[in-house]
Parts: structure tokens; C-alpha cells; sequence
């Protein structure tokens, strides 16, 4: 709101992007994970060993009236309800948080709810804009992640 309040002081408008991701905690590939931990986070290969025995080799089922479904086992995702599971998945989106950085936008994420956006002046906001937007979504399908497009919006 702050930067929203300066903006509009200096004349400047702001767009603001609503980001929600489907399954987004689900949709974690532990490939990409680990390589954006040694990549873009800097751990050495014993403390990827350590999350990779994390993330890897969990299974799940459904208790259900007695039942219980079959064991299925997970190949994608950070646990749920876990500590580590949401400090794990903002790692995971710390590209996305360089290309809003290289468009001048701001990235605030709360779990898989995010907001992206720019302060500037009207007659250049519309262009940033859909610079921006093609390299997000290029970075969601590399990333295999999808945005809820009932939940996400542009205002």
C-alpha cells in the first residue's frame, strides 16, 4: 500500500497481479527444487542430499469410513504442514522473483498466493506490463506450475 500511496504521489500508476497458483504445493518438480537450491541458494551437495531424502520417496492414502484408498506414491511436491514445506516452495519461485526484479516490479508471496506488481508512469505501465507477462508464463510452464484464473487477477 505504501508504494501504492508514494506512486500516486509522484503521478504514477500502479497495476497490481493477483497471482494464485493451482496445486501449487503439489505441482514442486524436486528436480527443479534441488537444482534452484545448488543454483540459485548456493547448498553444497551433503545438504542437497539431506532435502533431496526430504522431498523423495513419499507416499500417501486416504483414510476414509473405515477405508483406506491405495498407497500412492508422490513423484512431485513439498510436504504439507511441514516446517520446511512453504520456506521450500518460495525457494522454488526465487526465479520469478529475479524477472519481476528485471521488469521493475515487486513480488510479495504469501504460500501460493502472490502479488506482482508496477508503479510507474501511465504511459509506460501498459508496456512494462506485457513485457513482463510473456516471461512469467514462460517461467510457470518450465516450473510446471499453473495459475488459477478464477483467483488471478490484474487491477
Amino acid at each position: 500500500m505504501s508504494d501504492i500511496l508514494v506512486g500516486a504521489d509522484k503521478q504514477q500508476v500502479t497495476l497490481l497481479g493477483l497471482l494464485h497458483m493451482s496445486a501449487a504445493f503439489g505441482s514442486v518438480d524436486h528436480d527443479i527444487l534441488l537444482d534452484r537450491l545448488r543454483r540459485g541458494v548456493g547448498l553444497e551437495e551433503s545438504v542437497l542430499s539431506w532435502r533431496r531424502s526430504f522431498l523423495t520417496e513419499r507416499s500417501q492414502y486416504v483414510a476414509y469410513a473405515g477405508g483406506l484408498s491405495v498407497l500412492v506414491k508422490l513423484e512431485f511436491g513439498v510436504p504439507q504442514g511441514s516446517v520446511l514445506g512453504p520456506l521450500l516452495f518460495l525457494l522454488y519461485l526465487v526465479d520469478l522473483f529475479d524477472i519481476g526484479t528485471r521488469h521493475g516490479a515487486r513480488v510479495h508471496f504469501y504460500a501460493d498466493d502472490g502479488q506482482m506488481y508496477i508503479t510507474s508512469p501511465a504511459v509506460r505501465a501498459e508496456d512494462t506490463v506485457r513485457q513482463c507477462l510473456p516471461d512469467v508464463e514462460a517461467w510457470m510452464r518450465a516450473s510446471r506450475l499453473l495459475l488459477n484464473p478464477h483467483k488471478t487477477q490484474l487491477i
